[in-house]
């Protein structure tokens, strides 16, 4: 299956927290769910791979606070390094504290299987430093680790995104349009996007008119449905995941 679409499923499923058992391509997986203060994320142990998954922003006012809370900018010890500030977004990694637990057991017993990461909108950024810390802090096989992310904000400063660029092997993010939120926190603060950007390309006129409509679920899966030649299995998929977003 195109990754794309196999991780896009993953990352919307997400946004239905409890239901995700009831979702078909997860029958024949162990889900461990993690239903924090700040995100919702859950990991899907299977027979050739383990996937985790963050959610994307919750409605309370708390967890849209965090996205704002771009200083100071903490690293992996929430200190500052060099004698300066720090390079990571400070609210999304107050976001991956409430999951690192829960992903430091799991990569306890998860062997040689590849793990695939994945996130949308806030979910994509803290998908991304979940990626960085498996392989920085825990030592695993960069090309055991696949990071897939959609709509995601930026995450860090320049330091920051060139470790994430030669940890990570296989690293796709992407962008549906003019989605407005790929684009905060603004580069005039320093903050940079790390790995392959795919666009999916949009009607010219959504540059000026539908920022925000070009971060909805529904137009994620609609883009991809035209990005690419795709087999009847991935059109099938997508359909489903149209037939259960929100907007």
């Amino acid at each position: 299956m195109n990754i794309l679409v196999d991780m896009w499923r993953y990352s919307e499923a997400s946004d239905h927290g409890i239901k995700i058992d009831s979702f078909d391509f997860l029958v024949n997986s162990k889900i461990i769910k993690n239903d924090c203060k700040d995100c919702y994320s859950f990991i899907s142990e299977e027979e050739n791979r383990t996937v985790l998954c963050f959610s994307g922003t919750k409605g309370k006012l708390r967890s849209w606070i965090k996205n704002f809370i771009v200083y100071p900018l903490k690293s992996d010890s929430l200190v500052s390094t060099k004698g300066g500030p720090g390079i990571i977004h400070a609210g999304f990694y107050s976001v991956w504290q409430e999951s690192k637990s829960l992903v430091d057991d799991v990569l306890k017993r998860i062997g040689n299987k590849d793990i695939y990461i994945t996130g949308m909108s806030q979910g994509g950024a803290v998908a991304t430093i979940c990626a960085r810390h498996i392989i920085k802090n825990r030592g695993f096989d960069k090309d055991k680790v696949h990071l897939v992310t959609f709509g995601a904000p930026a995450q860090g400063l320049g330091e920051y995104v060139n470790q994430v660029n030669e940890a990570l092997s296989t690293h796709f993010r992407v962008v549906n349009g003019y989605d407005l939120v790929p684009t905060l926190p603004p580069d005039e603060f320093g903050f940079l996007h790390a790995g392959s950007l795919i666009w999916l390309r949009v009607p010219w006129w959504h540059k000026f008119f539908y920022k925000i409509g070009d971060h909805f679920y529904s137009t994620y899966t609609k883009s991809l449905m035209k990005k690419f030649k795709l087999s009847e299995t991935n059109l099938i998929e997508l359909k489903k995941v149209l037939k259960r977003v929100k907007i």
